[in-house]
């Protein structure tokens, strides 16, 4: 888990300074990218810290890509990508579309926002 956590971390810093030194690319852009692995460490923490009472830090067999497989497929490992894969790809080639109109995210997400609460 640490070089995992260790890998996305360097993703962040990356997309970061990228956003910081092209102004012409929206910082959502960067999260879109980077979006899977974000909801991977997000939904980690979560289980490891707030469910299941343990440090988020220590490794364990529950990552999102790990239940895949064994709840939905049981057997082949490569059929799991082809379960994730088309949910990142709508993640990244949205951002790709929009990746320079940052009002339009903006507004994206002040009406999801609205829509939640």
């Amino acid at each position: 888990d640490g070089g995992a956590y260790f890998l996305g971390f360097v993703m962040a810093v990356i997309g970061m300074l990228i956003a910081k030194r092209n102004p012409g690319i929206s910082p959502f852009f960067v999260l879109i990218c980077i979006s899977y692995p974000v909801m991977e460490v997000i939904f980690s923490f979560v289980r490891k810290g707030l469910i299941m009472k343990t440090s988020p830090l220590e490794p364990d067999g529950f990552h999102f890509h790990m239940l895949v497989n064994k709840v939905l497929l049981k057997e082949r490992n490569y059929k799991t990508v082809m379960i994730i894969l088309p949910i990142v790809l709508i993640f990244n080639i949205s951002g790709i579309i929009f990746y320079n109109n940052f009002h339009i995210w903006k507004e994206a997400l002040k009406n999801i926002l609205i829509t939640l609460l």
